[in-house]
C-alpha cells in the first residue's frame, strides 16, 4: 500500500497555511490493525531527507496531540507482518475534524 499518495500530499496542511488553504486541507488516517492505535494526520511538511513530519491526533493508550514521522510508521511490523496502513476511505476536511468523534 502506497501511504502517502500525490492526492494527499495535495491536500496535507502545513502550519503555516492560510486559512484558505487550511480550508481545503483533508485529515489523513493511518491505523493499526492489530490494535486500537490510530493516527489523525492534520498537518505535514515534507523533510529535505524525503521523509515526511507529521502533527495530528494519536489514539492509543493515551489520546494525545503530537508529532511523528512517516518513516516512524512504515517501520514498525506486528504480528504476522502486518504493517500501519492508510484508510484510504476516510475523507474529513481538518475543519470539520474532532478528537470527540475518534
Amino acid at each position: 500500500m502506497q501511504m502517502l499518495t500525490e492526492q494527499n500530499k495535495k491536500y496535507m496542511g502545513k502550519r503555516d497555511d492560510d486559512a484558505k488553504a487550511k480550508a481545503k486541507a483533508k485529515v489523513i488516517k493511518f491505523f493499526v490493525p492489530w490494535s486500537n492505535g490510530t493516527y489523525y494526520v492534520t498537518e505535514g511538511e515534507e523533510e529535505s531527507n524525503g521523509d515526511w513530519l507529521f502533527f495530528g491526533f494519536v489514539v492509543g493508550m493515551e489520546r494525545e496531540w503530537g508529532s511523528f514521522r512517516l518513516s516512524e510508521l512504515t517501520s514498525v511490523t506486528g504480528p504476522m507482518g502486518l504493517k500501519i496502513e492508510r484508510d484510504r476511505w476516510f475523507d474529513t476536511p481538518v475543519t470539520e475534524f474532532s478528537t470527540e468523534n475518534v
